[in-house]
């Protein structure tokens, strides 16, 4: 996995390809793109820092617990070709079978699925044509600090963490995962798609995979009209 990251990286920085670039583009004026030019251009074009709502279903690899369907917000910093990451989530998790689950039995067999993700990611790909523009695809690590429980949580915390709950499960892991960006051209609006797997866990029993579906705001589209225009040498 980390050598195919690496040649995806080296390959990205070592190519180039030409592009003709319509009128009706970003651009007013047909550029020769490479690498290190177009991730200039997406940076200037699009903001550092972006926030927004996103919905996610996780499935545990436990048959005693069913999919999550829960709802979270984050903030993105964003330097292209590099993406850093930080969600706020939580979610509700259907217990199947309640005696073989090692919490005490909750209300209508519901635990609560709450934490942390952070990861960082790196869009691989070189400028291809003006899809390049829209469509930016990435792959990235992160951490996920999270717990399943239930019962009200401990004031005394600050920030609700692990024995923040009268019971809990931890099940915190590192994590992979593959996305896509999907911006639009007028709007300050873009979309992120992503697929998240855990692959080292504390807990052992916790593995999980998930989806998720985000709606973030690009700050800088709000200026669309006086956004700086990039012209890159031929």
């Amino acid at each position: 996995m980390k050598k195919i990251v690496y040649i995806i990286f080296l390959f990205c920085y070592h190519v180039s390809l030409s592009a003709q670039i319509t009128s009706g583009s970003l651009l007013e004026k047909e550029l020769s793109f490479n690498t290190f030019n177009y991730w200039g251009f997406m940076t200037k074009e699009h903001n550092i820092l972006s926030s927004g709502l996103f919905a996610n279903i996780t499935n545990f690899h436990s048959e005693n617990l069913f999919s999550s369907i829960g709802i979270g917000y984050g903030v993105r910093v964003t330097v292209f070709p590099l993406i850093l990451e930080g969600y706020k989530f939580n979610g509700k998790v259907k217990v199947a079978n309640p005696n073989n689950i090692p919490v005490y039995q909750s209300m209508n067999n519901l635990l609560d699925y709450s934490g942390w993700d952070f990861s960082v990611s790196v869009c691989p790909m070189p400028y291809i044509n003006q899809l390049s523009e829209k469509i930016v695809p990435y792959i990235g690590i992160g951490y996920q600090s999270s717990e399943l429980g239930f019962g009200e949580l401990d004031t005394n915390f600050k920030i609700p963490t692990f024995k923040s709950r009268s019971s809990y499960i931890n099940s915190s892991a590192w994590t992979w995962k593959i996305g896509c960006n999907f911006y639009t051209k007028k709007l300050p609006f873009y979309i992120v798609v992503d697929y998240e797997q855990s692959w080292r866990s504390k807990n052992k029993m916790m593995k999980f995979n998930g989806i998720n579906v985000g709606l973030f705001i690009d700050f800088m589209l709000w200026n669309y009209k006086d956004r700086i225009k990039i012209y890159l040498p031929h």
